[in-house]
């Protein structure tokens, strides 16, 4: 079986097999901007206003289309015009990657998805009392499959670094991401109840990492901290030495499931993590036995400091969280289950 996917985060044209299954990874970030792919409403424009490197990207699909033999074309987030990719894209079984729903539902998945066969999506939980998938069936997609947004592969390396780090870890709490609206107000919090001890990056927070200065001036929380992004191994550096990974999304237990979810396991520290609509986070890690889930930040403040106060309880926690990453939500498996239910669609052709 032979894959070719869209994925804005990968290597151009990279080539890996995954079990039986050959994935040709192809970078649409390589001609067209991620300002034209926030939604379809701007790829469609692109298109019609026959933008160079709009046309030279589709020129270059299609040849590859023709000259080679796909059973799935997959794109983690669409980047075609609808209508360009029902004429060109031949027979292959199509799907589509809804990594951003449900606030991205109505700007980017309905408006490409009459151009693909089915959708996988992040958050199996789509509002506080609704699952994704029933309400993409409601609106007639009804071939869809759960993607955890794992991306973490446990080499021998790895493994032995976080079996290394149980006993060295230092009561932190870590938190590494963007700056998005009703976050900071929930950040600020944590900031104000646990100051150093709650280390706090991201990348691309703005005024130069002084955002949360000036949030009482857009109706935010003040949270005084200069906040930086970090390479990817000091990134690394702090989720071994970091007792718990604190999570949290940008709906109110609605969508749950980010990378981060992911992420903060695999590097053995304990989830802490915001509740998702109809209590599917208990399906992803099961509560207070691989993970721990909050309600409110008073709840999450309070179970931080029993953490910090029985270590023991902590890591024992931790360690089931992480043996679960690794037998479930490795990078291989998940991308695997992927492939093999998109090769799977009936009647796709």
């Amino acid at each position: 079986m032979r894959v070719i996917l869209f994925d804005i985060w990968a290597k151009h044209k990279l080539e890996r097999t995954f079990g039986h299954i050959d994935v040709l990874f192809f970078n649409p970030l390589k001609y067209i901007s991620s300002h034209e792919m926030k939604s379809t409403d701007a790829l469609v424009k692109a298109f019609l206003a026959r933008s160079p490197e709009m046309l030279e990207f589709l020129s270059d699909v299609k040849a590859l289309l023709r000259q080679e033999y796909f059973d799935v074309l997959a794109a983690h987030q669409n980047p075609f015009p609808p209508e360009w990719l029902i004429q060109e894209g031949g027979g292959v079984t199509k799907v589509l990657g809804c990594f951003d729903d449900p606030q991205a539902t109505y700007t980017r998945t309905l408006p490409a998805m009459v151009a693909y066969q089915g959708a996988y999506y992040c958050s199996p939980s789509f509002s506080h009392d609704r699952l994704t998938k029933d309400v993409f069936r409601d609106f007639g997609i009804n071939n869809t499959h759960w993607f955890p947004l794992a991306q973490n592969e446990f080499s021998q390396e790895h493994m032995k670094n976080v079996e290394n780090s149980w006993n060295k870890r230092e009561s932190l709490v870590a938190y590494v991401g963007k700056c998005y609206g009703s976050k900071v107000d929930r950040l600020a919090l944590i900031n104000a109840e646990f100051g150093r001890g709650f280390r706090l990056y991201g990348r691309g927070w703005p005024l130069g990492g002084l955002a949360g200065f000036v949030g009482p001036l857009r109706g935010r929380r003040f949270l005084p901290r200069v906040v930086r992004g970090i390479s990817d191994q000091e990134r690394k550096e702090l989720y071994l030495r970091s007792l718990i990974g604190f999570n949290l999304h940008l709906g109110d237990e609605a969508e749950v499931g980010n990378m981060r979810t992911y992420e903060t396991t695999s590097y053995g520290m304990l989830l802490l993590c915001d509740r998702g609509g109809c209590n599917v986070h208990e399906d992803i890690f099961e509560p207070d036995v691989e993970a721990i889930y909050y309600g409110s930040v008073d709840e999450a403040i309070s179970i931080i400091n029993r953490c910090f106060s029985d270590r023991t309880y902590a890591v024992n926690i931790a360690r089931n969280g992480y043996e679960r990453a690794k037998t479930t939500y490795n990078y291989d498996k998940v991308m695997l289950d992927l492939f093999e239910w998109a090769g799977n669609i009936p009647n796709a052709h």
